[in-house]
């Protein structure tokens, strides 16, 4: 037992041993359990730079918790969902139709844009309203599904697009060509938050039209394995977090309550 030790005792040292001024050198040279229980000057517990054994096993024995946060972002009303698909319906360009078409599977199927970016012409199921999502997150494949609006919108853009095999969303230039090609999720955010613009909508997301599905179909009494599933959530308390069924009641609750309220004299 080292000499500056006279005994051992029920204290536990908070001070480092002389000469470890770095984390490696107490990793490397940290003394032996026994060292542990030496007091750091006197060998009695209470001692300064020292803190009673049970408390210290008690104090480092801890569970970690896990903070619950809000999502972020923000779903948009379904005021909002149809003034996005009106300016899009009122342009009569190939951009016009295709971005219809991005806002029914980012808001009618809750997609990623990774996901959205990776469709492939025949990756729909025509009049059944199915999409195949391959290699989504986790590298799992899926599928979902398109309401019969959402389906109608995406098949305009299918005619619009025509027939070549390749990515299901493209560039269009400005003359009205579309290019056979792959869109970048950046190139998708921008093509929606010019729609958004053009609907005087506050800006939002494409992950804002994701959580707008998922939240939507929670209120609509959806069962939550089922929105897991079409989420591709591989935790239901993903999903959770997007339930405002909570939030609603908690709303009802609130207004049982009355507080009088009296006007302020005029001055």
């Amino acid at each position: 037992m080292p000499s500056h030790c006279p005994g051992r005792s029920s204290a536990v040292s908070t001070r480092r041993p002389c000469g470890l001024h770095s984390p490696n050198a107490m990793r490397r040279r940290w003394p032996t359990s026994s060292w542990l229980h030496c007091g750091a000057s006197s060998g009695r517990p209470g001692a300064w730079g020292q803190i009673p054994a049970e408390e210290y096993y008690r104090a480092v024995d801890l569970t970690g918790v896990k903070a619950e946060t809000l999502p972020k972002g923000r779903a948009l009303t379904p005021g909002e969902i149809g003034a996005l698909l009106r300016v899009c319906a009122d342009d009569a360009s190939p951009a016009g139709v295709r971005d219809g078409a991005l806002v029914a599977v980012f808001a009618g199927a809750g997609l990623r844009r990774a996901e959205v970016a990776a469709l492939q012409l025949g990756d729909d199921v025509g009049e059944q309203g199915m999409l195949m999502i391959r290699s989504g997150k986790g590298r799992k494949d899926r599928m979902t599904y398109l309401g019969d609006g959402a389906a109608a919108v995406v098949q305009d853009w299918i005619t619009v697009r025509r027939s070549p095999p390749g990515a299901l969303f493209c560039p269009v230039d400005k003359a009205g060509t579309v290019t056979i090609r792959t869109m970048t999720a950046q190139s998708l955010m921008e093509a929606l938050a010019k729609r958004g613009q053009q609907a005087s909508l506050a800006p939002f997301s494409p992950h804002d039209l994701r959580q707008t599905f998922i939240s939507e179909l929670l209120d609509a009494g959806a069962d939550i394995a089922t929105v897991q599933k079409l989420a591709g959530h591989a935790n239901v308390q993903t999903t959770a977090r997007y339930d405002r069924r909570g939030e609603v009641a908690k709303r009802k609750a609130v207004g049982l309550l009355h507080l009088p309220h009296f006007p302020r004299p005029e001055p």
